[in-house]
């Protein structure tokens, strides 16, 4: 799950997005809008991969990544 005033999204293990709040739909670039994957900065999407083969060992973790905005621009987010 990720809060950072850019709304909630559920994702499943390959990171698929299951469901999202308008929040988060509002806040990330419309091109890549159904892809969460393709919304995380390439340099951090191996975190995400990281935490969520924490997560299947039943680790608790969060991160902070880069996630693109409307404007293109990456702002730091946090996933708990």
């Amino acid at each position: 799950m990720i809060n950072y005033n850019t709304g909630t999204i559920i994702v499943d293990t390959e990171l698929n997005l299951i469901d999202v709040t308008e929040g988060y739909s509002g806040y990330v670039s419309k091109e890549h809008n159904s892809s969460f994957l393709d919304n995380i900065k390439q340099e951090d999407q191996h975190l995400v991969y990281e935490m969520v083969q924490k997560l299947a060992d039943e680790e608790k973790t969060d991160i902070c990544f880069r996630l693109c905005d409307q404007n293109g621009n990456y702002n730091w987010v946090t996933a708990i």
